[in-house]
């Protein structure tokens, strides 16, 4: 009999279940966005004849649990770090991700549970899974819409969040006989482990907004950093623009001690850093990816 059942990981169980839980609560909060949504629209009608009303946006608080959520979608990154994609390209839409940049956003919302045991093994005598068509088509709708294409034709490989049987890299090629991807998990990219406080960049959502035309916004500040070492000690260096070309800030003639602490904030530089904007509509009562736009803040 297969151990697949009783290989998942106590990490993939919270993962699974707080998939579960943030795409309910998106589905509430969408409903509710609608009810308001047409509520507005017809007050402004009686209130100011048709005439087009300039919308500002609301505010939502940037705690609220589904704007963390939309966060984490776009902020997503595996083995520990962010992918920079958002933070390098100036606009992005759905047209701007490659092939296996639509995979790598959609196996965000993959679990291990939909990975079943086919009962085959490869050449190597490594177990077959399969995740269904069905389950690929409902991810990568989830994140980028109804209007998403993408292709089957080419291998992907992919670091999950989860392992099986002691592995969380698998290799997924498409079955056409049976359907969905058939899936290797052969081995292990672990998370990497800092050896130094600073990061190539970093992020602070500073806010979001809802818009009467059904769409949400959201707003992040990201500065970029590098770090240089000088006869022992550290200069650390901030920067405004991906290409880091703007300086903003430095720290120089850290320690090792200094360096490793040294607490570094997107949110303690609104004015200088870049601004991020996240464009998100709705689709079947749930919010998708729609735009994303950096604007810098030139002084």
């Amino acid at each position: 009999m297969s151990k697949f059942g009783d290989e998942i990981e106590t990490k993939e169980q919270i993962n699974e279940k707080k998939a579960i839980k943030r795409s309910s609560s998106i589905k509430m909060l969408v409903v509710v966005i609608l009810v308001i949504g047409i509520s507005v629209f017809i007050v402004s009608n009686l209130l100011f004849g048709g005439k087009k009303v300039e919308d500002n946006g609301t505010e939502i608080s940037i705690t609220d649990e589904n704007v963390q959520i939309l966060y984490e979608y776009v902020t997503y990154g595996v083995r520990g770090t962010r992918n920079d994609k958002f933070v390098k390209e100036n606009y992005v839409t759905m047209n701007s991700f490659s092939n296996y940049e639509k995979f790598y956003y959609a196996l965000q919302f993959a679990t291990r549970g939909d990975f079943k045991d086919t009962g085959r093994v490869n050449s190597n005598n490594q177990k077959i899974y399969n995740i269904s068509d069905e389950l690929i088509k409902k991810y990568m709708q989830l994140f980028f819409g109804s209007m998403i294409s993408y292709s089957t034709g080419s291998e992907i490989t992919y670091p999950f969040s989860f392992k099986v049987n002691g592995y969380n890299v698998g290799v997924m090629n498409h079955n056409d006989s049976t359907g969905g991807f058939d899936t290797v998990f052969n081995s292990v990219q672990e998370d990497i482990k800092k050896t130094s406080i600073i990061d190539p960049y970093y992020g602070s959502l500073v806010s979001a907004k809802e818009y009467n035309d059904l769409s949400l916004v959201l707003e992040e500040k990201v500065i970029f950093t590098t770090v240089n070492e000088s006869s022992g000690s550290y200069n650390v260096s901030v920067y405004r623009d991906y290409e880091k070309t703007l300086l903003i800030d430095q720290f120089n003639g850290l320690s090792k001690g200094q360096l490793m602490n040294k607490d570094i904030d997107a949110s303690n530089y609104k004015e200088k850093a870049t601004t991020i904007k996240y464009k998100f509509k709705v689709n079947n009562n749930v919010y998708y990816f729609d735009s994303s736009e950096v604007v810098s803040n030139e002084e």
